[in-house]
């Protein structure tokens, strides 16, 4: 039912655009040593038919200064496996880190002290877009974001990628799936009446979902109507009521309005108690 997502190659390319300017960049201040625990939004790679895809994973991290700065420490230096089988990331195996963030009016600054990503231009791209949309989540008052390794301008990372100008966060709305499931959260215990939901940019807004027990059999199904269709990106969720105790897969997927064919799709385990 489920196949473990692997690393990575492709074809496709992530664009960069934009440009610096403006007052010199600030440099985030080494953080004090008192934490406080925030739940942060990463992003991580998805396999589908149409090729790799980013979905979000929420984490509870250590955020002592800037949640952004904690937040990539952990995507990048710290390796973040997500807890979702079907998601990888390539910083996980690139021995990076990073140095600081720095702002320059509505551009994120990434000092990265870097490793290697052994991939392709398509896994690069999306490697580079989940740092920006890490940031991003953390501080949405970031429009674009602007790499540097060891204080320096770089042209590309992985050989693939055009990366001497920032890259707009705008831009990497085409790389993210088209839905996801939100709650419940891989492997999580659900207590009463089964419900869930995500979001999602699909055809007239459909979302069809179903719930299956571990043998596959589905024992719940039927299409969610997302508050808006695509291109908007909006929230949806489905009512299946009780069950019996037990472990199931959550379904969800975006088939295509031309042929049926599938898309994307994303499905959690839980424990109905």
């Amino acid at each position: 039912m489920r196949a473990r997502a692997t690393v990575l190659v492709g074809a496709a390319l992530l664009v960069a655009c934009g440009g610096g300017g403006g007052t010199a960049p600030t440099t985030t201040p080494t953080p004090s040593p008192t934490a406080a625990t925030v739940a942060a939004t990463f992003w991580f790679l998805v396999d589908t038919p149409l090729g790799f895809r980013l979905m979000p994973e929420v984490h509870a991290i250590e955020a002592p200064g800037d949640v952004a700065l904690s937040a990539l420490r952990v995507l990048v230096d710290d390796g973040l496996r997500p807890d979702d089988p079907d998601l990888a990331s390539p910083w996980a195996e690139a021995a990076s880190s990073v140095i600081s963030i720095g702002r320059r009016d509505t551009t994120a600054i990434v000092d990265l002290r870097y490793g290697h990503l052994n991939v392709g231009a398509e896994a690069e791209a999306l490697a580079i877009a989940q740092i920006v949309r890490t940031v991003a989540s953390a501080d949405p008052t970031i429009e674009s974001v602007a790499l540097r390794v060891d204080g320096e301008r770089v042209e590309t990372l992985a050989g693939h990628v055009d990366a001497s100008q920032p890259f707009p966060v705008a831009d990497t709305d085409a790389a993210l799936a088209t839905v996801w499931i939100s709650e419940p959260t891989e492997g999580a215990t659900v207590t009463g009446e089964l419900s869930f939901g995500g979001e999602a940019c699909t055809f007239e807004a459909a979302v069809p979902w179903q719930v299956l027990r571990d043998d596959g059999t589905v024992v719940a199904s039927g299409t969610a109507l997302a508050a808006e269709a695509c291109p908007a990106r909006s929230s949806w969720s489905a009512e299946v009521g009780a069950l019996p105790p037990g472990s199931y897969v959550v379904r969800a997927y975006d088939l295509s309005a031309r042929d049926g064919s599938l898309i994307v799709e994303d499905t959690k385990d839980v424990t109905v108690a």
